[in-house]
């Protein structure tokens, strides 16, 4: 789906997310003993990919995306951006859970696990529903506008100059990360045998 340009700095942290949810998926996959500490290993990334980007994000969605919307739709009145702000709020308490976990040194791989999962349901929510809504709903001036105030993760010359970032950063759509991940089960949800 080809997405606004305005938005692409969304899309963007949203690819890095994914980053992340695949990597989790692939370390809960791992056979034990090694799943727990592949586990615990992809829990380390995450907590920085939020610290450094996921925070801002949704910052950039709460305080520029949504009020910039709020003149076309009645929020509250939303599904689609109720349960997106019902999704900030849980992400927000279960990087708080990591945090704690990954510092005191105690298992976390239940929590990367839903974190993994939480998070892709967020992305598939936030690109399938809710930006084609908002690319829709606003007129071009509009979408101009407010793609200028939002947060680019990695410059150009950043990708070429650091491997981490030239990794997380490459310029694959979205989209097509999201077709090359299977859905996942909703968080919080177990799965049946």
């Amino acid at each position: 789906m080809k997405r606004h340009r305005s938005l692409h700095p969304l899309s963007e942290h949203h690819h890095h997310a994914l980053v992340q949810t695949l990597s989790i998926r692939r370390a809960e996959e791992a056979p034990e003993p090694e799943r727990s500490a592949a586990l615990e290993t992809a829990g380390h990334p995450l907590l920085q990919h939020w610290k450094m980007t996921g925070r801002k994000h949704f910052q950039e969605e709460e305080e520029i995306l949504l009020p910039a919307y709020s003149w076309h739709t009645q929020l509250n009145e939303d599904s689609t951006v109720m349960q997106m702000l019902m999704q900030h709020a849980q992400i927000r308490a279960r990087m708080e859970q990591l945090e704690t976990l990954l510092s005191s040194k105690q298992p976390a791989g239940a929590e990367v696990i839903a974190l993994g999962k939480l998070l892709h349901e967020h992305v598939r929510l936030e690109e399938d529903k809710l930006f084609p809504r908002i690319e829709a709903e606003l007129s071009e001036e509009e979408l101009l506008a407010l793609g200028q105030r939002f947060t680019r993760d990695c410059t150009k010359n950043q990708r070429s100059s650091n491997p981490a970032c030239s990794l997380s950063c490459a310029p694959t759509p979205v989209s097509n990360l999201l077709r090359r991940l299977p859905a996942l089960p909703a968080a919080g949800r177990r799965r049946q045998a």
